[in-house]
């Protein structure tokens, strides 16, 4: 049997240009081990009771608490960073069509918040600012706890400001609740979208609601936040909010911290369970180079 030179010359420039095996991808499970074994104590868990109250044209109509769980980033001196989707949801962008019916008002707050290390020890905490275009909140020790002065635990380093780009591989960290003895989690991700305005946002799969996101080599990439859509229909996307953005409003919670300590008897100047909003104007997240009315126009 004879075969035809240019079916044969065909097939082997087919082999050549689509190798039968293609080339071993980079071993991400043993860079990500690292990351868990250098970060994975910084990581707690944050619990509370979110309490929500309904009323329909200014009168009650039902209340209730439900238990809330989320991942804290200790990122300094008894302070931690989260998602604040994560603590306190938007309840009325869950509902018909992503807004209430006309009349109904619904109230959240956040209360008996606690930290949660590895050991399953509690730590009385205080929620002292958020953002929520960001979708960041910060929380701090309450100074007053009992065993506020037995926290040991050692912050992430948020300094670097690393980009990333699309299929790159990234590390998440997270913990457990009691179901599963507060057991820190480590997942893999790949970067699938990489959108710069109005800010810079890295798009993911399969990576934890709050939780911080680390290079494969473990630099600090920023945090898994929520980006809410313009559009009321369109539910909100995960996404990693950069570090850069997160480090822009540390001062300020450094400054609410302080607060807190100094002021009488420990009582925060803040009704429990409420926060400082962000000062207006004050976005740390839209890039420096861009129209601030053209990207507040995208929010």
């Amino acid at each position: 049997m004879k075969l035809n030179s240019t079916i044969l010359a065909t097939g082997i420039g087919s082999l050549l240009m689509f190798p039968l095996a293609a080339p071993a991808p980079a071993d991400v499970k043993a860079a990500a081990r690292v990351v868990h074994e250098r970060s994975n104590a910084s990581i707690v868990g944050i619990k509370g009771l979110l309490k929500i109250d309904v009323t329909m044209n200014g009168q009650p109509a039902g209340n209730q608490e439900t238990a809330v769980w989320g991942n804290g980033t200790v990122i300094g001196e008894r302070l931690a960073v989260t998602a604040y989707s994560s603590l306190v949801p938007d309840v009325a962008a869950q509902g018909p069509g992503g807004a209430l019916p006309p009349g109904v008002e619904i109230k959240t707050k956040l209360n008996e918040v606690k930290f949660v290390d590895g050991s399953g020890e509690e730590y009385e905490a205080k929620l002292i600012l958020h953002d929520e275009d960001l979708d960041l909140a910060f929380l701090a020790i309450d100074p007053k706890a009992d065993n506020a002065d037995a926290w040991e635990i050692g912050a992430v380093d948020i300094s670097s400001d690393p980009e990333v780009d699309l299929l790159d591989e990234v590390v998440s960290l997270s913990r457990h609740s009691s179901t599963l003895r507060f057991a820190s989690a480590l997942k893999t991700g790949t970067i699938n979208a990489v959108v710069k305005r109005p800010r810079t946002m890295y798009a993911i799969d399969g990576i934890s609601h709050g939780a911080p996101t680390f290079t494969s080599d473990g630099a600090f990439l920023g945090m898994v936040v929520l980006r809410k859509s313009t559009e009321k229909k369109q539910p909100p996307v995960p996404i990693v909010l950069p570090a850069k953005y997160v480090k822009k409003l540390v001062p300020q919670a450094v400054e609410k911290q302080k607060e807190l300590a100094s002021a009488e008897g420990g009582e925060s100047a803040e009704e429990e369970g409420e926060s400082t909003p962000a000062p207006e104007g004050a976005d740390g997240g839209t890039e420096e180079n861009e129209d601030p009315s053209a990207a507040a126009g995208e929010e």
